[in-house]
């Protein structure tokens, strides 16, 4: 019964280290949304869940480009990345463009 109970002691241990590690990894080490958040907030109040959601779609474009082998990939022409946005009030589906503007993708 010792043996039992110990065992299940250092499980919830190696369990609770494994959990914090993913926090810290999750919440510390990869990219936030904040650039974003910032970025929608300069823009009119009507206006910031839109650009949010887009500066989302550029941030995470932006963050892919920081892993060597998609960058190497592109610069290959192996790989083209491309963003797109669903707005899911309207059903409509853009599509960021090279000059960097959504557009909505024709029917």
């Amino acid at each position: 019964m010792t043996r039992y109970v110990l065992r299940r002691i250092l499980w919830g241990i190696l369990l609770l280290i494994l959990v914090s590690a993913l926090t810290f990894v999750l919440f510390r080490i990869l990219p936030t949304a904040e650039p974003a958040r910032l970025r929608a907030m300069a823009a009119p109040a009507e206006r910031r869940q839109d650009v949010c959601e887009h500066e989302s779609v550029r941030l995470s474009l932006d963050n892919l480009m920081t892993f060597p082998w998609i960058a190497t990939a592109i610069s290959a022409g192996r790989l083209k990345l491309h963003g797109c946005f669903f707005d899911i009030r309207s059903g409509i589906l853009e599509r960021l463009g090279g000059d960097g503007i959504f557009r909505a993708i024709a029917d």
